[in-house]
């Protein structure tokens, strides 16, 4: 039998090499079933569905007798070949995602699909900041913490029906995305950090989500990611850098060819050397 879900197992760091050794097969294999794919099928479906799309922008009742019926036969072909190009894509990405090692048992995915609970949602909403930004409703996290005797039902149905029927209303889904300068001059939209503000509905989902996902966080995540995960530090990789850098500065010359890459990486949120 595997660990109880709410307390996840410790990392083993004898297995981390036979882990990545495997990981980076189980990749491998991945792209190029992938670029298989593109090479043998993407081509004819591509250009089949470019031609229709030409068709249909092309078709005029000016030089189209039969206007209407030629445009609804272009529409349903390309319907057709869209539905057929889909199908395809998923059934191979499926076949070379199979030699992937399977990180979540039946038993924990049963655990992560159990009906939503009134304590979960309770505890989403209280863990919400009460003093974030509003989102587009114009509700904080406040006023459903002081009214949470009035709203408790309501909310826990229209929480359990996102989960239960996997679709939520555009107005939950809403988001307003404010620009926050990052210097007092803005003068390029690489200077502003986009900060997106949700309704609360929309957070309270996200919540339950990520306090389902947490406990397994460390057998879905790789062991390379060592940072944003309970029990893992970002110093790893910082101490790994410097140890890498100090190998490089006091190598033999007459060894074999080494070289460290410094890459710059531009975000909306910061810039990491």
């Amino acid at each position: 039998m595997e660990g109880e879900i709410g307390a996840p197992e410790g990392r083993s760091e004898a297995r981390w090499p036979k882990e990545s050794e495997e990981f980076t097969a189980a990749s491998i294999g991945v792209r190029h079933g992938i670029l298989a794919w593109l090479k043998n099928n993407s081509s004819n479906s591509f250009n089949r569905i470019k031609t229709l799309q030409q068709s249909l922008q092309t078709i005029s009742p000016i030089n189209e007798p039969d206007y209407s019926f030629t445009r609804r036969r272009l529409e349903a072909e390309l319907a057709d070949a869209l539905h057929d190009e889909e199908s395809t894509l998923l059934r191979d990405i499926e076949t070379s995602l199979s030699g992937l090692q399977r990180k979540v048992s039946r038993r924990h995915n049963n655990w992560l699909l159990r009906p939503i609970t009134s304590e979960e949602v309770r505890q989403a909403v209280f863990s919400i900041n009460p003093e974030s930004a509003p989102g587009l409703d114009g509700f904080t996290g406040a006023f459903f913490r002081h009214h949470w005797s009035l709203l408790s039902d309501e909310l826990m149905t229209a929480v359990a029906s996102f989960f239960r029927s996997k679709k939520l209303l555009h107005s939950f889904n809403d988001t307003i995305i404010a620009l926050i300068p990052k210097r007092k001059i803005v003068s390029d939209m690489l200077h502003p950090r986009p900060i997106n503000l949700c309704n609360v509905v929309y957070k309270i989902c996200s919540k339950i989500i990520v306090h389902r996902l947490q406990p397994l966080m460390d057998k879905l995540i790789s062991l390379n990611q060592s940072a944003f995960v309970q029990g893992r530090l970002i110093l790893e990789n910082i101490l790994l850098a410097h140890e890498m850098v100090h190998h490089l500065k006091t190598r033999q010359h007459n060894s074999k060819v080494e070289m460290a890459l410094k890459i710059d990486m531009s975000s909306a949120y910061d810039r990491v050397e």
